[in-house]
């Protein structure tokens, strides 16, 4: 089932095509004025919901305790963040909170997407630490990428789901937006067949 959608501030966007097939998909949403504001910020709470959507993930619906501290039941992203947690798409942090509201950054986005690749048993591939090592170490920033995030930072290059904000730059820590959202999840999507 899709439906066709125009969003009226894509069209000079280089995530025209990511964002038009997926809204067309109903994974990603506009706004009600018509815009979709692929340069506006995106928080964890939403990229999860985008991701679970993508893939298809099932919301979770039960009545149980929420996982995180900081995840009511009641809240509009609830169902995406236990459905999450159920498919091992998110571990949320050490001190039991989610952080729904804090913009994502690059790596937690590509940390997510990684997750999820694996989870989906689509996805076998694996990646030596020194082919980590030797992929990363040609971005000039590639000291700022957390320890937990390489892997999969490695990957995403490795599978074209990224190439960096530049040809040597990564900027790991950047806030993502919406449009990079769309064309991360879109390459995702590629990689495992799940659309053409």
């Amino acid at each position: 089932m899709f439906k066709i959608v125009k969003h009226r501030d894509v069209e000079n966007s280089y995530s025209k095509d990511a964002i038009d097939t997926l809204a067309s998909k109903f994974v990603l949403n506009g706004y009600e004025d018509g815009s979709f504001k692929p340069t506006k910020t995106v928080t964890r709470a939403e990229f999860i919901t985008m991701l679970t959507r993508a893939l298809g993930v099932t919301p979770d619906t039960s009545d149980s305790q929420p996982i995180f501290k900081d995840v009511k039941s009641g809240d509009w992203f609830a169902q995406s963040v236990g459905s999450a947690v159920k498919a091992h798409l998110i571990d949320g942090y050490s001190d039991g909170t989610f952080k729904p509201n804090v913009e994502i950054s690059r790596m937690e986005m590509l940390q997510m997407i990684y997750n999820a690749m694996h989870a989906s048993g689509m996805w076998k591939e694996t990646v030596s630490p020194a082919d980590i090592d030797k992929i990363l170490s040609r971005y000039a920033d590639h000291d700022k990428i957390q320890g937990w995030a390489k892997e999969a930072m490695a990957v995403a290059i490795k599978t074209s789901i990224t190439s960096g904000v530049t040809d040597d730059k990564l900027a790991p820590a950047m806030n993502a937006d919406r449009a990079q959202s769309a064309s991360f999840l879109y390459r995702m999507l590629k990689n495992l067949n799940l659309i053409n």
